[in-house]
């Protein structure tokens, strides 16, 4: 208990801290997913605001590679850049270790290059993290999309949203004494 004191006592009333990683993405819906993954990246910075002990919140804003890719006798690559902002809770479930879950808002950086989709998604972040006493910090995370991002002239078309797993590596930048 001392520890956590302490580290309490020391604390900025938020943290900030930079992080980048690699994505694997995927346009899915209703009926299927569409083609296969891709991986990309996403790179952004994120505040941690603390809220007691070991409860957070943590905004983020992030450049995110997403979209999907179609194999076999036509084979394409998708690139969809968004710029997201996730707003997350973040839970302290052990020294270091951490529950993130909260919702996310995406815009559709490349609406001019590819026609048929809108321009804000929205959806749930749910991940989990462990940050070292020094800053550095690795987290899993999984953005389920619930918005349907495709424009269709008819009600025949799926609805389809977004599917990225995210693996980030990040330092967050500390008080120093």
């Amino acid at each position: 208990m001392a520890a956590a004191q302490e580290r309490e006592a020391t604390r900025r009333p938020f943290d900030f801290g930079l992080k980048g990683g690699l994505n694997i993405s995927s346009l899915g819906g209703n009926d299927s997913q569409i083609g296969s993954a891709k991986a990309g990246f996403h790179a952004g910075a994120y505040l941690i605001t603390f809220l007691s002990e070991r409860v957070s919140l943590q905004p983020e804003l992030v450049y995110s590679q997403q979209g999907f890719q179609l194999t076999g006798q036509f084979p394409a690559r998708f690139n969809h850049n968004y710029l997201n902002l996730p707003i997350l809770f973040r839970i302290e479930v052990g020294p270091g270790a951490t529950v993130q879950l909260g919702p996310q808002v995406g815009y559709f950086l490349n609406r001019d290059d590819f026609g048929g989709y809108k321009q804000i998604d929205f959806g749930l972040a749910l991940g989990v993290g462990y940050a070292l006493e020094n800053g550095l910090n690795l987290t899993a995370r999984y953005n389920l999309g619930f918005a349907n991002v495709t424009e269709s002239i008819s009600n025949q078309v799926p609805s389809r949203t977004n599917r990225v797993f995210q693996l980030s590596l990040g330092y967050t930048f500390h008080k120093m004494d």
